[in-house]
């Protein structure tokens, strides 16, 4: 109810002046103050009809912005399809920016596109996290699939730091990092056999 006046100034506005040059601006503040009033619904679907309003065309920078948000709607509402449809306006962000031309719109965007790569990556992390290194009779398999994720997720944290946002850069590095101890740990703390000499287990965690 906070924000309802607001909404309802700004889309009388557009209503009375459709030509105007705050016409962008407004759709998509619009669609921002649905979305701080916690209406996911009419906020997502304010985004779509901004990105899908040809008038909007040329605005890719706030097109980042505003698939990054319907990605994060997504993501956080969860259902059946959630994390597909979250990662293909996640890829959509992301494309939209490498499209973008002027350099200042471009850097004053990045952080936008770089949240939507990093939320990409953290899809697989989670999977990576929870993949488990606890079984001596597939420990080979285990440590394959911990390792095919690490892999699959590592070189998008690099596309993310190399968009050159602070805090999406320190993220992505942070998460790398994260990723290697997480596995050195897993080694370190997999069961030692219960047979196993004591003077051995230095060496079996060495091996392993």
């Amino acid at each position: 109810e906070e924000w309802d006046p607001a909404i309802a100034t700004y889309q009388r506005f557009l209503k009375l002046y459709p030509k105007h040059d705050l016409t962008a601006d407004l759709s998509l503040h619009i669609a921002e103050l649905y979305e701080k009033a916690g209406n996911n619904s009419a906020a997502a679907k304010s985004y779509l009809a901004f990105v899908k309003n040809k008038k909007f065309s040329d605005r890719k920078d706030m097109h980042v912005k505003a698939y990054l948000a319907l990605g994060l709607i997504e993501e956080g509402g969860g259902g059946k399809n959630a994390e597909k449809n979250a990662d293909k306006y996640f890829s959509q962000s992301v494309a939209t920016w490498q499209k973008i031309d002027d350099e200042d719109k471009k850097k004053a965007t990045r952080g936008a596109a770089a949240e939507a790569r990093f939320r990409q990556a953290e899809r697989i992390f989670r999977g990576y996290k929870g993949s488990r290194m606890d079984d001596v009779n597939k420990l080979v398999g285990q440590i394959d699939a911990k390792l095919k994720l690490l892999s699959q997720a590592e070189p998008i944290y690099f596309e993310v730091i190399e968009m050159k946002s602070p805090l999406w850069t320190a993220a992505g590095a942070y998460r790398i990092g994260q990723m290697y101890k997480d596995f050195a740990d897993a080694l370190y703390d997999f069961p030692i056999p219960e047979d196993l000499p004591e003077e051995y287990v230095d060496e079996y965690r060495a091996v392993i």
